[in-house]
């Protein structure tokens, strides 16, 4: 993004607010690295959260235990052995009806570039309370780019915790709205 800035501002004259994503040195967001994935807990916390639960106490595959895309999934408990992960990668193309009786997971929070479609949707439903998809693959990562956009257009940069907790509010509202 710092090529892109640079590019306009030869054409157009300085102007930050143009691109998001930049390094911070040239008016990036701080939090910005890690908005994506806090995006996700946030999220993640607001459903938890409707349903009585935190996020202490309860046990997650994340991506050292279970990988998942649009092809498939895999896991194991003792972290993922990389030469499995490329021969799921090959060899399962899609996520298959079959394999639904075998998720006993009550929640799904899905945080994919290419989520489930609605079959595939449907045959999960059978076996979970509530599946939750971010269909947006980046949520928190767009929001704290807006983000940035807000802070290059007013002149001023905010500290980590203010951005953070802005993602924090826009996510847990944005749960809520849908």
């Amino acid at each position: 993004m710092a090529w892109t800035l640079d590019e306009y501002t030869k054409f157009h004259g300085y102007s930050p607010a143009v691109v998001t994503g930049k390094p911070i040195d040239l008016g990036g967001s701080l939090g910005r690295e890690a908005a994506t994935g806090r995006g996700v807990l946030f999220a993640t916390e607001a459903l938890l959260d409707e349903h009585g639960k935190s996020i202490s106490g309860q046990r997650f595959a994340v991506q050292v235990v279970a990988v998942s895309d649009i092809s498939g999934a895999i896991k194991n408990s003792k972290g993922i052995d990389i030469p499995s992960l490329l021969k799921h990668s090959v060899a399962n193309r899609g996520f298959k009806e079959e394999n639904a009786n075998g998720i006993k997971a009550k929640f799904i929070v899905e945080a994919a570039n290419h989520p489930m479609d609605l079959k595939q949707l449907r045959s999960c439903q059978r076996k979970v309370l509530l599946f939750f998809q971010i269909y947006m693959p980046t949520p928190g990562g767009v929001t704290v780019s807006y983000f940035e956009w807000v802070q290059n257009i007013r002149g001023f940069m905010w500290d980590v915790e203010k951005v953070n907790n802005e993602l924090r509010t826009y996510m847990t509202n944005g749960f809520k709205d849908v």
